[in-house]
């Protein structure tokens, strides 16, 4: 992960370079989640920049020059700390641009509230549907990461196609995959729902499996007409 995304970074940089006339100290505001289980943990995303920042120093700008400063504060993935680090970051005059959060739930209340700071935001997360609304709602949020939800449900609903299948139930673990996103299974789900239509039932505090999926599945979403 470290390794994949220090490119992205460095073209960050990069146009920070070449924008600029003058010697400039540009801002980094990085609100991550620090535990290492995390998909972007500040552990991981630390590298990339600090590949990006070193990889920038082997070009010659001429009389340009800017100077990072790259600042790290643990987003917990929770819209409450995410939301209170953004503010602190911005009072305290420490921000030129936010990377990150990147966990929806964190990610969504700074990139509304980054519009009335005119500061821009970018994130390797925001998969979740809502932020397709990018116009009305986060104008100045940039969507980094490998996939969204967005992709991924049309990767499914074109899969169906091409086999044509015509049915189709989502059954899933509100919480599942937790250490990877906060409701990851249940964002994916719902983007689902949207494209898709399908019903969907929720696997939490079941006791027999075999019974729901008997119950809810059977075998009426296996028929093709």
């Amino acid at each position: 992960m470290e390794t994949n995304m220090w490119p992205f970074i460095f073209n960050i940089l990069l146009i920070a370079q070449l924008v600029e006339s003058e010697s400039v100290l540009a801002k980094i505001a990085t609100i991550l989640p620090s535990d290492e289980k995390r998909l972007f943990a500040i552990s991981k995303i630390s590298i990339a920049i600090d590949i990006a920042q070193l990889k920038i120093k082997t070009y010659n700008f001429g009389d340009r020059n800017i100077t990072f400063n790259v600042s790290y504060a643990d987003s917990q993935c929770s819209d409450s700390h995410g939301m209170n680090h953004a503010i602190d970051m911005y009072m305290k005059k420490m921000v030129d641009v936010f990377f990150g959060p990147n966990c929806d739930y964190s990610v969504a209340p700074v990139a509304r509230q980054v519009t009335f700071w005119n500061l821009p935001l970018i994130s390797g997360g925001a998969m979740a549907r809502s932020f397709m609304k990018k116009n009305a709602d986060f104008p100045l949020l940039t969507r980094a990461g490998p996939t969204n939800f967005n992709k991924l449900s049309n990767f499914i609903v074109d899969m169906f196609a091409f086999m044509r299948w015509k049915a189709g139930y989502i059954i899933y673990d509100r919480n599942e995959q937790k250490g990877v996103l906060e409701e990851f299974c249940n964002l994916f789900a719902t983007s689902l729902h949207y494209e898709t239509k399908y019903d969907y039932y929720k696997m939490e505090d079941v006791l027999n499996e075999r019974k729901i999926l008997v119950e809810k599945i059977g075998i009426n979403n296996g028929d093709p007409t």
